[in-house]
Order: C-alpha cells, then structure tokens, then sequence
C-alpha cells in the first residue's frame, strides 16, 4: 500500500497506478482541456513525431491536451477531410492492465455509431510505445463548458435544446448498449451553425451484465460533479442511467449556472425566467435511486420537448399568479407587450396581399426541413405556412411536408455564427413562401450580412416584412429595399435614409424602425406623409423639428418607441398632445453595437 499524493490516503497501486487512490483519480480524471496529464510523467509526441508515424495524414496542429490524451488537428490525404486525432498514452503508463484492450474494443463499437449527434470515430490503432490513437471528425466550433464560462448560465429554451439533443444522441448510444460515463459540458460541442454533438466516448463502454467488464473493480472513471451516486462505488454497475444522471446535472448548470449539490433550490426559483416545468424533469433524472430515475434517455427526451414547445411553457405557471387580481394584471400586462414590446411580427398578410411566385416548384419537403434545422441552429424561429404560432426547435415541426413563410431573429446570441451572404443566396431561393425575413436586436446573428445579401433579399417580392438591425447599408440598397413592392414592415439601423428612398412603400408601410439612421429633411417628409404607418421606433436618431413634425404628422400612429432624453421632454409632450390615444414605450438604452463597416460585394 502507497499514500495518495492528493489525499493521502492509503490504496493499492497495483490496482490503480499513477500516484492516485481510484476517488482521487475520479476527481482528476478527464477534466476540460486544462486537467492533469493523462498519466504521470507522460509527455505527448510532438506534431513532427505524429506525423512520421502517421503518414496518411497531413498533421495541422496540437488542438489540446486533457486527461485522457493529446489531441491533433489533422488532414486526411485519402479523404480531404478534416480531422481530430487523438493519442493516448502508452497502456503501462496509464490506468492499469487492461487499459489498450478494453480502448481498442470499444473503439470498434464506437466506430459503429451512426448519428449526426455523436463525434463521429473514422479509425483506430496502436502506435509505437503502445500508444493508442483515434482518429475522430473534426469539430470547428466551441463546447458548453466555453459557452457556461462566458455566459454563466443559458437561455432556457437553448439549454433544452442542447439537453433534448444531447438525450438523441445517447439514446442512439444506449440502443447500441454504449453508456457514456463522461457526460458534462466540455464534451458536448456545438459546431459553427449550432448543432449538438457528443464527443469523448473514450470513458465509453459496453453494458452487457453476463460479459466480463473490463472497467469494473476498484477503477473509477468520469467528472465528479456530474458522476451518478452508483459511479463513486467501486466495483458497482453502470447503465444508461448514470447518463441520464449527468444530463440532469447537465440542465441544472445550464439554466443556473451551478452545479445541484446536497438539497438544491428547484431551477425554477434559483434562476429568473426559468419555467416550472423544468423542476420535475431535473428532480427525476437526478435521483439517486436508480430505478427512480428516467430509465432511457429517450423518456427524458420526451419531457424536454414539452418544455421547448411554447405552448407548454405559457401553461407552466407560478401559483402566486393564480388570483383574480393577477390575473387582471397579467391580462393587462399582456396586451402592453402585444402593442408595444413585441412590434416586429405584423399580422398575417391577407389573402391579396400574399402573392406568390406563380412558376416556381413547391419546395421538398427535404429542403425545408434543411432550411428550418438551419435557422434553429443559429437559435432563430420560423412558422409554417397556415400557422401563427413560431416554431423554435427541430422536435416542435411536424413529420407531414410544410412550407416556411416567416424566418425571426430577435436577441439571439451568436452561438451558431452569424447569417451569412452565402447563407441567403443558399436557402432563399427555395423559400417560395417566405413573407418575413426579420433580424432584430441580434448583431452577432446580422453581422455576416452585407450590403450584398441585403440587396438579395430586396429581390424577392414576396417579402412583407424585412429587418436587418445590425446591417449597414448603403443608400442605393435602402432605396432598393424601400422599393419593395410588398413591404410593410421595415427594421433597419445605422444606415443613410435620404431623400425620397421610403417613398415607394409610404402608403404601404404599417411598422417602421430606424435605429441610429442618419435621416434627412427630406426623408421625414416621406415618413409623416405615411399614411397607414401604426407603429414607429427611431431610438438613437439625433431629434429634431423636421422629426417632430413627420411624427406629429402620422394620423395612424398607435405605439411610439422614444429613446428617454431629459432634454428632449417637450417634443415628447408635442408628440403625445397631437396623438391623446398614443402608447409610447420609453427606452432607457438600446442597443448601440456598431454594426461592422459597409461592406459593398458588387451586384
């Protein structure tokens, strides 16, 4: 028997060898990049060694180096293909006897894996040294582990969906009697245009009860905080459900930025905006029994997708809003948010109004799909034609074929990069029925449009609807866009408005926001001659007379957004005695994020 060197305490180094009793080795076992060496004393070949022994491939790079190995980025000469090799040490460095078979057997299973949410395993092998390689696809983008320590916690709705998809893809695992062991954010990935990924199976096993385990007796393996009870017992059974365990702690951290430890507070109360329905999914993946938690991940998967569906959210809620007076209250705050906090969504064009590009084909409904994956993806919604109801998740469309009539961006973070110029000359063209396309108060989505993709969309007349806050333009594009044979409602922000650009929809437009717009006299004339416009916003637009009178001018303004200026109260005043039944929301600040610089890409 030899001490610990973390705790101290007397083990058997022949069962576990590299410094560490089996509870401390589970404690600094694989940890997010920054963790100990995989074994003691072991120090990864250099990209130059990898190479020789690997000729296949064209050795790019060291991507990281955790605790179960070394990574590199690699280019596969066969294949162009991209791809992530990982090492791992030499067996008699490592975890014990045992440790080369039990990687090699489970890597051919891996290998067997196929759906798109699991880090796909393309080969294996033993090199030199006895050192173990994989080699794996690669993943350009980032991992919740990165996105937690940037943003503390997520979106509820964001972390449903990474924790619905990651339940996808384990269910795939488990149907293969694969268990996981490792699930925690820094093995979940999320690519470049959003989508989930599970990665670092390297824990992974085969959950056969009447086979010999090759990982039971005293070894322990996983993250502590997100290992099930029956996890930190030497030499008991893991099945699927010690998955489960980890992506119920998963959920927990997401929506509050902590880990569930001893008695937590329900999600619900720990984080604001949190819903309900939350609690009873985390408390039964988290249950220390068992036979009382989900028993697949399937099961847990059907209850997050009733939490991201909408409607069941809106169903979910708290008791202290269930008397008559908050309900008159909540009614009442409600139909404020309908006139005022929630502009950009016009009503449905009517029947006339909706004109449809006789010639082109129906879409596949293969397509649409593609195209609806791609906007959740980047955390955007969209509804189906006969709809009004946004749809915000892959689980929430129907299986029967459908067609996208609106695509919606509001305050939505980056997460799966930017739309594109690319993005839009891909997917418009097979959107016959688009009749919204809106990008609002989300400058890291609209960043990768320039005045190329905007002039792209001006081209499509069936839009009604058009927001691109966070785009600048050009002034020939806004007079392009202004153009627009169908427009009714029009977003835009740090871009030249001169002249009569506006004219062509001024007795058309019934919504317009201009955000930090250079708008001249002339262009204020246009906009107070409009004569259906019901709702404006021009926060940050520098006041003066000629705005004042165009707005004094609206004789169908309904719902006014005012950036508050202490020196500009008596315009306001102005404003409100010429329009007595005008609601205006006043905004303490808004979003100032410059959007890059024009960027002109030529017809």
């Amino acid at each position: 028997m030899v001490a610990c060197v973390r705790c101290q305490l007397p083990y058997d180094p022949v069962q576990t060898p590299g410094g560490h009793c089996p509870r401390c080795l589970l404690l600094v076992s694989p940890a997010s990049g920054s963790g100990d060496a995989p074994a003691q004393g072991w120090e990864p070949p250099a990209v130059a060694d990898v190479q020789a022994l690997l000729p296949d491939y064209a050795l790019v790079g060291l991507i990281g180096r955790g605790g179960m190995g070394v990574v590199y980025q690699a280019r596969q000469h066969s294949l162009d293909r991209t791809v992530a090799i990982k090492i791992l040490p030499s067996v008699t460095d490592a975890l014990g006897v045992g440790y080369g078979e039990r990687f090699k057997n489970e890597a051919r299973l891996l290998a067997s894996l196929n759906h798109p949410g699991i880090v796909h395993v393309y080969d294996f092998g033993e090199l030199p040294g006895q050192m173990l390689y994989f080699v794996m696809e690669f993943v350009d983008g980032t991992d919740v582990a990165r996105l937690l320590a940037a943003q503390g916690r997520l979106e509820p709705v964001q972390a449903a969906r990474i924790a619905a998809e990651v339940c996808a893809a384990l269910h795939c695992a488990h149907q293969a009697s694969v268990v996981h062991r490792d699930v925690k954010p820094a093995n979940i990935l999320l690519t470049r245009d959003g989508t989930v990924k599970v990665a670092d199976f390297g824990l992974a096993k085969r959950h056969d009860p009447n086979a010999r385990d090759l990982t039971t007796g005293d070894l322990l393996m996983g993250t502590a905080d997100f290992a099930a009870p029956e996890a930190l017992v030497a030499g008991s059974t893991i099945d699927r459900r010690a998955d489960v365990y980890a992506v119920g702690v998963m959920l927990y951290k997401m929506l509050t930025g902590e880990i569930p430890r001893g008695v937590f507070p329900p999600a619900s109360e720990r984080a604001p905006g949190v819903s309900r329905q939350f609690d009873p999914i985390i408390t039964k993946a988290l249950q220390k029994d068992p036979e009382r938690r989900y028993q697949s991940a399937e099961a847990m998967l059907r209850d997050l997708e009733q939490t991201i569906d909408p409607r069941a959210m809106r169903r979910s809620r708290s008791p202290r809003w269930r008397s008559i007076a908050a309900i008159v209250t909540l009614a009442a705050a409600a139909a404020i948010a309908l006139l005022i906090r929630a502009p950009w969504r016009s009503p449905a064009p009517p029947a006339a109004a909706t004109v449809r590009p006789a010639p082109k084909p129906i879409p596949n409904a293969a397509a649409q799909r593609a195209i609806a994956d791609w906007v959740f993806a980047k955390g955007g919604k969209v509804t189906l034609e006969g709809e009004t109801e946004r749809r915000e998740g892959y689980w929430t469309l129907p299986k029967t074929p459908f067609q996208i009539t609106e695509i919606y961006f509001e305050n939505v973070a980056p997460i799966g990069g930017p739309v594109t110029d690319a993005d839009l000359a891909r997917y418009l063209p097979q959107l016959p029925a688009l009749y919204q396309f809106v990008i609002v108060q989300s400058p890291g989505i609209a960043a990768g449009i320039s005045d190329r993709g905007a002039r792209l969309l001006s081209t499509y007349p069936q839009i009604c609807d058009l927001g691109l806050d966070g785009v600048r333009l050009s002034e020939a594009t806004v007079r392009q866009i202004g153009a627009m044979p169908k427009l009714r409602t029009l977003v835009l922000s740090h871009s030249p408005i001169h002249g009569d650009a506006l004219q062509p929809s001024a007795d058309r437009l019934t919504i317009l926001s201009l955000t930090y717009c250079d708008i001249d006299a002339a262009a204020w004339k246009t906009i107070g001659s409009m004569s259906k416009l019901e709702l404006a916003r021009f926060p940050g637009t520098p006041i003066d007379s000629s705005m004042i009178d165009a707005i004094i001018g609206l004789k169908k303004l309904r719902r006014l957004g005012w950036l508050v200026d202490p020196a500009h109260t008596a315009e306001l005043d102005r404003i409100k005695r010429a329009h007595p039944n005008l609601t205006v929301r006043l905004f303490q600040t808004w979003n100032t994020t410059e959007p890059p610089p024009l960027r002109l890409a030529g017809p």
